[in-house]
């Protein structure tokens, strides 16, 4: 196989963390699988099938993957029967280390389990006993709860949970649990809850003064992309770019000065610049008489949009003073501290649960391997340390779904964080919904540098789309970078920019249909639910393919 000059970094780079971007269509398991091929296959500089850590995230995924790579060391093994290093990886395949993160966790606590406290012979619970046995706990304790109240608890269900019945005070800690589960230390995650609020943090100090600041720049940034979005438009019209070029012109200066005062901790001034920012636009869009064109009135919605985000976006995250904030954090931290500490009962409550039925979730696993890779300090364990000498490389798939608790046990079984090859594509993250991180894979891509000369830990980025035409690789750039890009300041997880574009690499022959269609599917209110209407039309669409 002709490989490219990238995925021929990403197969034979072994001397250091590598980070793999791979676009969807790139050839990301081809090259994994050739990665592990080259190190079986290198009697010098490679090691034994054994020494691997291959880890995927789900089962299908893992046995697709160990089915290629046989079927590879089988091909080669063809082209020369008697060499006995290969067949002895043949040998040793069978024990190789390709699992899904839950079932080489399981493996650790099952070697474990004296030090644990768990049965050796432990089951992972089903969906429909794992929530059950969450309801009951969580009632449980919101009753216990009640009969201890010294009148913070009460305060707290006032202030966030009123309502009839308890369940959106449940529904609050089964939340926060599930989020908890995801870190590394849990209860260390949920005890710092209640810091956000000390009122001896200035507010612009403060999490959420920051992030204020933050999303009000994120505003003033989408208002300029609207005024570059307006001002490529009217040029289509000479009297309304006439007369729309310097009103536009003034628009953008007074955006950048705005962008320019969303700076600095003194939270007094940043407010005062908030309640007035819709103020420092120009009144009135200049007058076009006679001229009544698309580019004319897109020109004058697209100040008034800027006008009313400034308006109803901004001033809503300056609501307080300073002075204000200082009294509401007083009064909340000690409501959020109750909260926190009630999710960390409730969880240890749960745990006693599990305990007695023996039987956990695949969370409680992760944190039980974790507690197995750690010492009392948080240090590297002595059984990972031996973990760690036995792998000679830790190879992850899907790196952009881990979470946090995952991240720090791929750290604790590598090398001193030096024999990491991971591979990913945070565009295509689906497992937020089990609290995936891909803020974690974004964070590394931003900090290692492209790889270059044998310098580690490095960036590998294979963007050749070798699945689609060009036509549906343009259509896809052409529509993300459109929803999903900023010039100056990242506004979503992913920047689509030209570093982020698929480029075609896949030959096809000449085509008298169009690569890429959009379909617009209207909706009535009243009638059929969106998605609905969505699936029906595709549903549709198909089958008309399919009689063709």
């Amino acid at each position: 196989m002709q490989w490219t000059h990238d995925q021929q970094t990403a197969i034979e780079a072994r001397d250091g963390t590598l980070l793999v971007s791979a676009a969807a269509g790139s050839g990301k398991t081809a090259v994994l699988v050739e990665r592990v091929l080259r190190r079986l296959e290198d009697p010098v500089n490679g090691c034994d099938a054994d020494a691997l850590l291959i880890v995927t995230f789900t089962k299908a995924a893992t046995a697709q993957m160990r089915e290629k790579i046989a079927d590879a060391l089988q091909k080669c093994i063809r082209e020369d029967p008697t060499n006995e290093h290969l067949l002895r990886q043949q040998s040793l395949l069978p024990f190789a280390h390709i699992s899904t993160i839950d079932s080489f966790c399981a493996d650790i606590v099952r070697e474990n389990f004296q030090n644990l406290g768990v049965e050796p012979d432990y089951q992972i619970l089903d969906d429909h006993r794992l929530q059950v046995m969450q309801e009951e706990t969580a009632a449980e304790l919101v009753e216990q709860l009640y009969g201890e109240d010294d009148g913070t608890f009460s305060e707290l269900c006032e202030l966030l949970f009123r309502g009839r019945d308890d369940r959106k005070l449940i529904d609050t800690i089964l939340e926060l649990d599930a989020v908890a589960s995801s870190y590394d230390d849990p209860e260390r995650w949920l005890a710092g809850l209640y810091g956000g609020y000390d009122p001896a943090v200035p507010l612009g100090a403060s999490v959420w003064g920051v992030l204020a600041v933050q999303n009000a720049r994120r505003i003033v940034r989408t208002c300029l992309e609207t005024v570059t979005q307006a001002e490529r438009l009217i040029r289509r019209d000479a009297d309304v770019q006439a007369k729309y070029a310097p009103f536009f012109a003034e628009e953008r200066a007074a955006l950048e000065r705005l962008l320019d005062a969303f700076t600095g901790m003194d939270w007094d001034a940043l407010r005062e610049t908030a309640l007035g920012a819709a103020k420092t636009l120009p009144p009135k869009c200049p007058t076009v008489r006679g001229n009544d064109t698309y580019e004319k009135n897109a020109a004058q919605q697209a100040h008034r949009k800027n006008k009313e985000r400034l308006e109803k976006q901004i001033v809503p995250l300056f609501c307080s003073s300073a002075a204000e904030y200082a009294v509401d954090a007083a009064y909340c931290m000690p409501l959020i501290r109750a909260l926190s500490d009630a999710v960390i009962r409730y969880r240890a409550a749960l745990l006693a649960r599990k305990q007695a039925a023996n039987g956990y979730d695949f969370s409680d696993i992760s944190l039980f391997a974790l507690r197995c890779l750690q010492d009392e300090n948080g240090e590297k364990s002595e059984y990972a340390r031996a973990l760690s000498a036995r792998f000679c490389e830790i190879l992850v798939d899907e790196f952009q779904d881990v979470n946090g608790a995952q991240y720090k046990l791929f750290s604790l079984l590598s090398r001193d964080g030096q024999n990491l090859f991971m591979v990913g594509d945070a565009k295509q993250s689906i497992y937020k919904f089990r609290q995936a991180r891909p803020d974690i894979f974004i964070s590394l891509k931003e900090k290692f540098p492209l790889y270059s000369d044998g310098q580690y830990p490095a960036l590998v980025q294979l963007d050749c789309n070798f699945r689609s035409r060009s036509g549906v690789t343009q259509w896809v750039n052409y529509v993300f970078s459109q929803i999903m890009y900023s010039e100056k300041e990242r506004l979503f997880e992913v920047n689509y920019d030209a570093r982020e574009f698929l480029r075609p690499a896949a030959q096809y022959p000449p085509s008298a249909f169009p690569d890429a269609q959009l379909h617009v599917v209207q909706y009535e209110k009243g009638g059929e639910e969106r998605i609905v209407l969505e699936v029906r039309y595709v549903a549709a669409w198909i089958l008309r393919q399919l009689d063709a």
